[in-house]
């Protein structure tokens, strides 16, 4: 079967996390969630196109995106994103931020579904046994 044809068959869903205030602690602990979820569900696609969006912004601008033009252009690109037809959206990072609940009602106005993360905490956990994975929060891998 050709990588193409395997591409298809994953769920595909977006990955929000809470941003704001410290901008670089908040992408990295982000960096920390999206390894996380895809070590303990490598069947599933994660898509978070605001990590470079970020990154670009604290290199070029610095740490406080408070009124900041570029953060209204990163959302809606990102909301534009979010349009794209997901199986659902991941919510992380221990609440759900005011652009998280803007991407959340984005994805499942196209029939996304959610799968919300922020009870486990701020991190993500150190250690889930194969008993342990916490796939009842509405992950959903696809048929192989």
């Amino acid at each position: 079967m050709s990588i193409i044809a395997n591409a298809r068959k994953r769920e595909a869903y977006y990955f929000a996390h809470p941003l704001g205030r410290d901008l670089a602690n908040n992408l990295a602990r982000g960096e920390r969630w999206l390894f996380w979820l895809m070590q303990q569900h490598p069947d599933v696609t994660f898509c978070a196109p605001w990590m470079p969006y970020v990154r670009l912004f604290l290199a070029r601008f610095g740490s406080d995106d408070a009124g900041h033009p570029f953060r209204e252009r990163c959302l809606l690109d990102n909301l534009r994103i979010a349009m794209s037809g997901f199986d659902g959206i991941v919510l992380t990072g221990g609440r759900c931020s005011p652009g998280m609940e803007l991407e959340r009602m984005t994805v499942t106005e196209f029939d996304g579904r959610t799968s919300d993360l922020t009870s486990l905490g701020d991190e993500p956990p150190e250690f889930w046994g194969p008993d342990e994975l916490p796939l009842d929060f509405g992950l959903r891998v696809a048929a192989r």
